[in-house]
């Protein structure tokens, strides 16, 4: 699925797979910045309407099934134009319990 942000001009490219290990569905978003950078995210379909969805943690213990799915998107992305360049959008963590043992 594609989408695109009228006021920016951005595309954004929305993949989604089932993990293996949990059944769960996760999105990958593959946001076009300029021809040649794309910034991938990824969240869990269950808190895809919250604002915080890049730093809600689903707790599945699978964090190699989710990277390798990036990684795939990335890789066919990359055959089809091999200047690209990608880079992962990160969110800090929201869970008020670690924030008080970390801060």
């Amino acid at each position: 699925m594609r989408s695109k942000d009228l006021s920016t001009l951005r595309i954004t490219d929305i993949w989604r797979f089932k993990s293996t290990k949990s059944n769960k569905i996760y999105y990958i978003e593959m946001e076009h910045f300029s021809d040649n950078l794309i910034a991938v995210k990824f969240y869990y379909i269950g808190v895809r309407l919250s604002e915080n969805r890049y730093s809600i943690m689903t707790n599945d213990n699978e964090p190699r099934r989710i990277v390798y799915s990036c990684f795939e998107l990335m890789r066919r992305y990359y055959l089809k134009d091999n200047t690209i360049s990608f880079g992962f959008v990160a969110a800090s963590d929201i869970d008020p319990i670690k924030k008080e043992k970390t801060g």
